[in-house]
């Protein structure tokens, strides 16, 4: 009856919900009327996201889905999409090269294994991971659906780290700095966590507050917008 309603209007105003008891039988899609959803939301490499996500609580791993674009190279050796590295323990961060290849480290101490993927700067992609904390570690990956699987592991600890994952950089000890902390340079589209059974933790969705166009990231598990940790401000894309 309601499967294809985007908008219902009576004359007190636009409906937003509606219920039979506690059986919601509609409700609005998209975000809440208090922000608009936009096409994307764009660094420079000064902005992240702090998801409030800490890597301890998750000690047997996290799926992630970072959907992207890349406009530039790094000025070091990685920008990194995600992650936290806190007491030489990485929460499964990844980041691309300065060579144009994607790097993901799950899990463990600095430098006990990654994957390399041939990348093309300014092109839109998917990164999709999933990282246990088996020793070895055991994760899947796949970019543009292209699927690789663990390999080349060596020493490692498999402890998640107790710091908060970042997104669009790396919270490298339990802080950000622009140079050490990595940041990414491009576009973010969308970005989900959830735990190993499949539960979201995270769905973020770009978007804007209309009330003072601060821009950031809407939260559709958690009901919370999140916006910009470091410096300047993200730009955005078209409204959607």
């Amino acid at each position: 009856m309601f499967a294809n309603v985007q908008k219902l209007v009576i004359p007190e105003g636009e409906v937003v919900k509606i219920s039979h008891g506690t059986t919601v039988l509609w409700e609005r899609p998209g975000l809440p009327l208090a922000y608009q959803q936009v096409e994307y939301i764009q660094t420079d490499g000064n902005q992240y996201i702090d998801t409030g996500v800490l890597a301890s609580d998750y000690p047997d791993g996290l799926e992630y889905v970072f959907e992207g674009y890349c406009t530039a190279e790094s000025a070091s050796r990685r920008m990194y999409m995600f992650g936290c590295l806190f007491g030489e323990k990485r929460s499964g961060n990844a980041g691309i090269e300065s060579t144009l290849k994607a790097s993901l480290i799950f899990l463990g101490t600095s430098g006990t294994g990654n994957i390399q993927i041939n990348i093309t700067k300014n092109e839109r992609f998917t990164l999709w991971a999933k990282g246990t904390s088996e020793s070895p570690p055991d994760f899947t990956a796949s970019w543009n659906g292209v699927k690789y699987n663990n390999v080349s592991f060596t020493s490692y600890s498999c402890n998640m780290p107790s710091a908060n994952i970042f997104l669009l950089a790396c919270n490298l000890n339990g802080g950000y700095t622009s140079g050490s902390s990595m940041p990414y340079v491009g576009k973010l589209y969308s970005f989900t966590m959830a735990d190993m059974d499949g539960i979201e933790i995270r769905n973020f969705v770009p978007c804007y507050r209309k009330s003072d166009g601060v821009i950031g990231l809407y939260d559709t598990v958690g009901s919370t917008f999140y916006t910009n940790k470091g410096t300047g401000s993200f730009t955005k894309g078209a409204d959607v």
